[in-house]
């Protein structure tokens, strides 16, 4: 929890304080709360992930086509 605070720059503890009052929830309505977007934050990120992985695996793949290509063109040369 400490590092979480660190990284996002405010006071965790205090902001769920003042979801709590602010809109008279329980605690376990604010824990659901805090986890849904958590996982929403952690999908986000594996989905841009995926996308980039994705397009990696594209360019390799054209690297191998070019190189196939460029490998036959050099074996018939010779």
């Amino acid at each position: 929890m400490r590092n979480l605070k660190e990284m996002c720059g405010f006071k965790v503890q205090e902001s769920l304080n003042c979801l709590k009052t602010a809109f008279n929830l329980p605690n376990i309505l604010v824990s659901v709360l805090v986890v849904h977007t958590a996982l929403d934050i952690v999908a986000k990120y594996l989905f841009n992930l995926a996308l980039f992985l994705r397009l990696v695996s594209v360019y390799q793949g054209t690297i191998y086509i070019l190189a196939k290509e460029a490998t036959l063109i050099l074996l018939n040369e010779i």
